[in-house]
Order: C-alpha cells, then sequence, then structure tokens
C-alpha cells in the first residue's frame, strides 16, 4: 500500500518537504495552474514530475484532468477538444504513474 497525498502545486501551503517528513510516499495531483480546455505539454507534465521527485516522492496519480465547458455542453467544437482530451490522458500515461482520474 502507498500513503499518498493530495497536493496543489507548488502554490500549496503544504510544501513536498512536509509531506515526505510525515511518511507520505507518493503525491495526487495535476497541472493545476493550466486553464480548463488547454493541453498539458509534455514539457509541463516532466517538470512537475521531476520536481515531485525531487523530494523522494512519487507522482503516483495524475487527477482532475479539466474536461472545458464547451464538451459538457456539446458545444461546436465539442469533438475536437475530447480528442484534445484523449490526447492529454495519453501524454499523461507516457510519464508511468499508477492512476490517472478524469
Amino acid at each position: 500500500m502507498e500513503k499518498t497525498w493530495r497536493w496543489f502545486g507548488k502554490k500549496d501551503k503544504i510544501t513536498l518537504d512536509m509531506l515526505r517528513q510525515i511518511g507520505v510516499e507518493g503525491i495526487v495531483t495535476a497541472l493545476h495552474d493550466v486553464p480548463n480546455g488547454e493541453i498539458w505539454t509534455e514539457e509541463a507534465i516532466n517538470d512537475l514530475k521531476t520536481y515531485i521527485e525531487s523530494y523522494g516522492l512519487r507522482w503516483s496519480v495524475v487527477e482532475s484532468l479539466p474536461v472545458c465547458e464547451a464538451i459538457k455542453y456539446a458545444g461546436p467544437e465539442r469533438e475536437q477538444l475530447i480528442e484534445e482530451l484523449q490526447n492529454q490522458s495519453c501524454q499523461s500515461g507516457q510519464m508511468r504513474c499508477k492512476d490517472r482520474m478524469l
């Protein structure tokens, strides 16, 4: 069993160092600074993963891939946005996280 913690990114008041000190092994997080509907770049994903690993932790769960409103209300660009969301999910999967939560 892995001890994980939901972390809201570099602006979170609870730091990765604090989490490591209390025995956390894995981080549950997302790219919270990327607006809904924008694609997470491979570079941004890798930067955050590297940052988490620099504290001796693992990015265990990718959560909350943002779903933009146009998908929810079936806007005219819905199909393109769904395709982009699927690609984004694949990109996050390539970083070898155990789980992805949409």
